[in-house]
């Protein structure tokens, strides 16, 4: 259903209003990611039974509406356009819809890491989930919703840039900055490089989680036939320290089960029917579970093995670790904030510069930086373009200035032949002008000299005055 109204919008996305765009946007990449990637990636990295898979499949069910749900209406309660008092100032306007994709990122981490908190609390309560993967379900959250945070600020941000240009032309807000590109740059990266070393964490803990389980298999394995050989075992039921702080022994004769609250159905099953098998649990603690026959006893042997009881190392490793990642985030952050600003150095230089040469102060040979990529290449472009620009202008303003004199010159013209009494005075008026206009070398031989010299001493010459 899902996958058909993708089509039938992706087909309208030209007649969609943007608001229309961004709900579209909100719970279309929540049901992708919460109901494709994010299981997948929490049944690879997560220990758990047949009835804590059932529980997790209700509340990724439940979940995804309900808390997705909520996050849409929020974020729509949000909307800069939609609030019931907007702003009449346009550049605030602006401003909170260029903030708005962070806001909805931020909505989005908090709403998704309640859910996984929930979700855990769900799974505690009702299928007996082990704290340590409480934790690894939390964390689950927290890199989840970091990569999709990021996928939110820069898809929003695509999506209102229409809105935004609308809004600055039809205010006339001209350029106005509201953000940095290094702080952009620096934010996604480092949300990025959170969720990644999150993200590998918790591939690299489950690893250690699969080793210490294929070491308490292997003992087991060993162990769990000798004991039901030798004869002194029957001494040692209860506690067994050989295998961890929580490891035990037990013997189930006719009739008996493991207690229902300790172990999931499937282990007492398995054990109860009986045979040599080795049963991963979940139940309350991860823990792995070994059953043989023990003719000698009168019963099966059953060993359990708690794995948390292995996990000292881990503890050293992960504080460890967190120090590590301490410092490599500290390390990552000077990084990016170098690299940012190295990066967009060239950015503020040309725009810098730009503003210069709009203010006449500087030749714009000055717009031309030498970077050798793309920032040095729209560089040269602009240097170009106000060159010709300039030229243009220039040309424009001689031709202007000839025009205006040209003009100038006819109306005085007009008003000379207007003013005359005679030829001779039209003569003496227009000539003067006539010689600024016309293309024309007066005063050289040719027709021309012989047209000067006429009209000149027509002008000398003394009026007649005759009678009939």
């Amino acid at each position: 259903m899902h996958g058909f109204a993708a089509i039938a919008l992706w087909r309208r996305r030209r007649a969609l209003s943007t608001q229309t765009k961004a709900i579209a946007l909100y719970w279309g990449g929540l049901a992708f990611w919460y109901w494709l990637p994010a299981p997948i990636y929490y049944l690879l990295t997560m220990n758990i039974d047949e009835l804590q898979l059932k529980w997790t499949a209700f509340a990724f069910f439940w979940e995804v509406p309900v808390v997705g749900g909520a996050f849409v209406l929020a974020a729509q309660r949000l909307f800069p356009l939609r609030r019931p008092r907007v702003s009449p100032d346009p550049a605030r306007v602006y401003r909170e819809v260029m903030h708005y994709p962070t806001v909805v990122a931020a909505l989005l981490f908090g709403f998704t890491l309640a859910g996984y908190t929930i979700g855990a609390l769900q799974l505690r309560v009702f299928a007996s989930l082990p704290l340590i993967e409480q934790a690894k379900n939390v964390s689950h959250g927290l890199v989840i919703s970091l990569l999709l945070a990021v996928f939110y600020r820069l898809a929003l941000d695509r999506v209102l840039e229409p809105l935004r240009a609308r809004i600055a032309r039809e205010a006339g807000l001209g350029s106005l900055v509201a953000r940095t590109v290094a702080g952009r740059i620096l934010g996604v990266s480092l949300a990025v490089a959170v969720s990644g070393f999150a993200l590998i964490s918790l591939f690299a803990l489950q690893a250690f989680q699969g080793m210490v389980r294929e070491s308490a298999t292997t003992t087991l394995t060993r162990d769990l036939p000798q004991l039901a050989a030798a004869p002194d075992t029957a001494h040692r039921l209860g506690r067994f320290p050989d295998w961890g702080e929580g490891g035990r022994l037990l013997l189930l004769r006719a009739g008996d089960s493991l207690p229902p609250v300790e172990f999931a159905p499937a282990t007492r099953r398995r054990v109860e029917a009986g045979g040599t098998a080795i049963v991963h649990d979940s139940r309350r603690n991860l823990k792995i579970v070994g059953v043989v026959e023990a003719p000698r006893l009168g019963g099966r042997l059953v060993g359990v093995v708690v794995l948390t009881d292995a996990y000292g190392p881990l503890m050293t490793a992960a504080r460890l670790l967190g120090i590590a990642g301490g410092c490599v985030l500290i390390v990552t952050v000077g990084m990016l904030v170098f690299a940012s600003r190295a990066s967009t150095q060239a950015v503020r230089a040309l725009s810098s510069a730009v503003r210069r040469v709009e203010a006449g102060q500087v030749d714009p040979g000055v717009l031309r930086l030498d970077t050798g990529d793309e920032i040095g290449e729209l560089s040269a472009v602009i240097e170009r373009y106000v060159r010709q620009s300039r030229d243009l202008r220039d040309t424009l303003e001689e031709k202007v200035r000839a025009k205006t004199q040209r003009l100038e010159a006819l109306h005085h013209i007009d008003r000379s032949i207007l003013a005359a009494e005679s030829a001779d005075a039209i003569a003496r008026g227009a000539l003067p002008r006539l010689r600024q206009i016309v293309p024309f070398q007066w005063g050289t031989s040719g027709r021309g000299s012989w047209w000067s010299t006429a009209m000149e001493g027509r002008a000398r010459a003394p009026r007649c005055r005759c009678r009939r």
